[in-house]
């Protein structure tokens, strides 16, 4: 009888809850839809569709860093595995021994920067990158590597160095590698202004020519309308001198990272970031990527260049000022 009773209750409880939902069915039914129209339906579309693409290149982005990880750690271990000769012989000229050569990337024009190791080390380099730039008759010097007294006091010792500073037409504005600090933007800042008002041709230096001239020359080389490829090629350039790299090996394409990241503070991104867009399908390769609007925002939102200084430095590198 117990059993007969529990299981009455238990059918009397399913009709119940049958009963409603049949009510609740028909309400529903009966009520106005809501279901949106077709165009909204579309926006919705629009909207999923938009979400799952950034849905997908954010997992791409975190697939590709996953990987540069490791690249990372091969990129570092290959920079401690660099060791140059000091001999000149064991390379094909001075200028390749010196790592001295004229900056023309984008449309830079001819007779206007130089970039070299540091001239005035009394090292086996030094004598030949004065001697190249004397020859290319360099108006200014442009030294990343010391301060005003450590300059001073290499040029005590060499004439040529110190004819510079005699004349006015030196800064000594020592650089780290925090390119993106406030002292070193301060920095920069000093150097593209003393540019504006000093005589050209620019010899520009740090002790290699490798790390600090280079970060100077690819916001110059951006400016000017250079693609990323050539500004890479133009970066690159100064390991194929000193160790004798081949674009064709790997440790080309893992030490061409460090430039990316230097690019990529140009840009504004992280550089995680810019490594994975590198790698993505679509590759920024030339002046349709909008580098050199990147660089205009970048000297104005970072360096606190005025527009028209901006405008007279493109001007004095494409040669139109005296």
């Amino acid at each position: 009888m117990k059993r007969h009773l529990q299981k009455s209750r238990f059918t009397g409880i399913q009709i119940v809850i049958a009963a409603f939902a049949s009510f609740l069915f028909s309400f529903c039914s009966s009520a106005p839809s809501g279901s949106p129209p077709p165009e909204e339906k579309e926006s919705i579309v629009r909207v999923q569709t938009i979400a799952a693409g950034e849905k997908a290149v954010t997992d791409y982005a975190l697939a590709a860093a996953m990987v540069l990880d490791e690249d990372r750690l091969l990129m570092e271990a290959e920079f401690k595995k660099l060791v140059k000769s000091e001999r000149r012989q064991d390379y094909p000229s001075d200028a390749v021994f010196a790592n001295f050569r004229e900056v023309k990337l984008g449309s830079m024009a001819s007779g206007i920067l130089y970039r070299s190791c540091h001239p005035a080390l009394e090292d086996a380099r030094s004598p030949y990158a004065a001697r190249l730039a004397e020859q290319a008759r360099v108006g200014s010097i442009i030294d990343l590597a010391d301060s005003p007294e450590e300059m001073a006091l290499k040029a005590s010792i060499i004439p040529w160095y110190q004819s510079f500073i005699t004349q006015g037409n030196s800064i000594a504005a020592v650089m780290d590698s925090d390119y993106d600090s406030q002292y070193n933007r301060a920095k920069i800042q000093e150097v593209l202004r003393f540019m504006l008002s000093h005589k050209k041709p620019f010899l520009l230096h740090c002790v290699d020519g490798s790390s600090r001239s280079a970060f100077i020359v690819m916001v110059l080389a951006a400016l000017m309308n250079a693609g990323r490829e050539e500004i890479i090629g133009d970066y690159m350039q100064s390991y194929v001198n000193y160790y004798g790299f081949d674009k064709t090996e790997d440790r080309y394409r893992l030490i061409s990272y460090s430039g990316e990241d230097m690019i990529a503070l140009i840009r504004g991104e992280a550089s995680q970031v810019a490594l994975s867009l590198r790698r993505s399908p679509v590759e920024d390769t030339g002046p349709a990527s909008g580098l050199r609007e990147r660089a205009e925002s970048y000297l104005q939102e970072k360096i606190q260049m005025r527009p028209g200084e901006i405008d007279s430095l493109r001007r004095l590198l494409a040669g139109q000022q005296p």
